[in-house]
């Protein structure tokens, strides 16, 4: 599980990185999309044969012989040669915590700064031990971490709103400016309240919250540690989703969400990267933005608090009226992602003039044309003219063919009015000549 932005950076040099590791059995890394070591999950089952990510820290075993043409310490190299000549069992060098520390100093210095933020592997927060940072975010960085009672493996997110605050070198976060107290005390009572809130779910399809605890001036929340990835690198890697296997993901997905919001809350920052994917392609959602919001109210930039392409105008505006047609906007989007290989058109851009090239032209003869209408109107720009639960979302999704929908609208001072708009996909028009390459699939296109 990870929270990370959507940018990426210069990568650091992951084969020394992977050299380090595999002497001193660390951890293992992999050089993905982002500009932060990423390592590689396993799955922690008893009949499991590989150690997961940061367990070798915590009970040291002896590594295999080691390879000379991945070591260039000349000490090191001698003392595997000459116990292979003897015969002797491989065992750890005496200076193999000196070596270890070196090692993730190493690895640590290479991070971007942002995750050079991070508390260090080592750090103590209750019964749990940092092993190493899974993910740093605009609002959050995760941790992988061992519960020392348990003897098992968490996932922790730390509140950390990296642009109002900085990290003492105690481990404890201090607000940069006086100014900006407010907007992270409001932040850190939502974090707080969103802890809370999905520790009552036990949902399959929603993370799943164990505890949460204040420490160092802010604040953590415990989630069970998956093995998997993000939907965005899981789709990525994978180069291509049938319909079939959408539908086996996807639905399982909307009900979780539909649990959040019968219980009155939303999810507010869906995108790819906030869905995860575990190891049998089931999905969870992940990052719930609270926080983000209330930051958002309180700062003085509304921008910092959406991820653009997916977030609808309402979240653009402290005024904006929000509900499940926020969280179903931003899922339209995710879906528009998938048929196009794009993110939307930023909503701002679309209010006015709406020059977004829709999904049932771009995915046409590719996916059901009820899909692409669905797709289509959980993004229509005007939050009243959105489905307005997951239950009507389901029903556009799977229908036979599209169909005209009721969509109501609630002004503020008078009784709720419903309006039924059609949704057409016409797909005797030919594409115009510039998009007619954009309705071929794109992993088919290649990219």
């Amino acid at each position: 599980m990870s929270d990370k932005p959507d940018g990426a950076a210069k990568a650091p040099d992951f084969s020394q990185i992977q050299r380090a590791a595999e002497l001193l059995k660390i951890k293992k890394f992999g050089a993905g999309e982002t500009s932060r070591p990423v390592p590689v999950p396993a799955a922690v089952h008893a009949s499991t044969a590989a150690r997961a990510p940061g367990q070798g820290l915590a009970q040291p075993q002896a590594p295999p012989a080691a390879d000379p043409t991945l070591i260039k310490d000349r000490t090191v190299i001698d003392l595997a040669a000459n116990r292979a000549a003897q015969g002797a069992q491989p065992s750890l060098p005496s200076d193999y915590a000196e070596l270890k520390r070196a090692a993730l100093a190493k690895a640590r210095a290479q991070m971007p700064a942002e995750s050079r933020l991070a508390l260090g592997p080592g750090t103590v927060l209750q019964e749990y031990r940092v092993e190493w940072t899974l993910g740093v975010g605009g609002f959050g960085v995760t941790y992988l971490a061992m519960d020392s009672n348990l003897e098992m493996q968490v996932a922790i997110k730390e509140y950390f709103p990296g642009d109002l605050v900085r990290r003492e070198p105690s481990g404890s976060v201090r607000v940069k400016q006086k100014e900006d107290e407010e907007a992270f005390v409001e932040g850190l009572n939502k974090f707080l309240q969103e802890s809370r809130t999905l520790a009552k779910f036990n949902h399959p399809n929603v993370v799943k919250v164990s505890r949460y605890f204040q420490m160092n001036d802010t604040a953590y929340m415990v989630m069970t540690y998956e093995s998997g990835a993000s939907f965005k690198e899981w789709l990525t890697k994978r180069g291509n989703i049938s319909e079939a296997q959408l539908f086996k993901m996807l639905m399982p997905l909307l009900d979780g969400l539909e649990a959040v919001h019968k219980a009155g809350y939303l999810h507010r920052d869906i995108k790819p990267a906030n869905i995860f994917v575990r190891e049998d392609d089931s999905m969870v959602l992940l990052d719930f933005g609270a926080a983000r919001h209330a930051i958002g109210n309180k700062s003085r930039s509304l921008t910092t608090i959406v991820t653009p392409g997916y977030a609808p105008f309402e979240q653009y505006h402290s005024r904006g009226k929000q509900g499940p047609w926020t969280d179903l906007y931003a899922l339209g989007g995710v879906l528009y992602w998938i048929v196009t290989g794009n993110k939307p058109v930023e909503a701002p851009a679309r209010v006015k003039t709406d020059a977004m090239v829709p999904a049932s032209k771009l995915g046409a003869g590719q996916f059901n044309p009820s899909i692409l209408a669905a797709i289509d109107w959980a993004l229509t720009p005007d939050e009243n003219k959105r489905p307005r639960s997951i239950e009507e979302f389901k029903r556009a999704l799977t229908a036979p063919a599209p169909a005209p929908v009721s969509v109501s609208v609630t002004p503020a001072a008078a009784p709720s009015k419903t309006i039924t708009k059609t949704v057409k996909v016409d797909d005797k028009k030919a594409p115009s000549a510039d998009h007619s390459v954009e309705k071929k699939a794109w992993w088919k296109r290649g990219k």
